[in-house]
């Protein structure tokens, strides 16, 4: 239901799951070398900077049904390897649960 709509790649693996993320799934615990001092500061204060996070930014503009991010967590994964952030290696699906059930839905209008 997200406008544009997103990509997820699930790899299974006798090791293990994963799934492969667009802008939805996250995981940025700190600002790396990567930011300049303004990207850490505005980054940090809309939201991005935060370990197994749901993209703020594409949550609020692509307006995905809740119900549809929440059916993530019925996919059987390990890890998540996200376009946004550091690989999450073990038990990433129970990592994200608490923030993906936390989500408020979003107006489509």
């Amino acid at each position: 239901s997200s406008t544009p709509p997103e990509a997820l790649l699930l790899v299974r693996r006798p090791e293990g799951s994963v799934l492969i993320s667009g802008d939805s799934l996250q995981n940025w615990g700190t600002s790396d070398q990567f930011f300049n001092c303004a990207g850490r500061v505005v980054m940090n204060l809309m939201g991005f900077i935060k370990p197994y996070n749901v993209g703020p930014g594409w949550y609020s503009i692509a307006k995905p049904n809740k119900e549809e991010v929440e059916a993530l967590l019925d996919l059987d994964f390990d890890h998540v390897l996200p376009v946004h952030g550091a690989p999450v290696i073990g038990k990433a699906r129970q990592k994200y649960a608490d923030v993906i059930y936390g989500l408020k839905e979003q107006d489509s209008t």
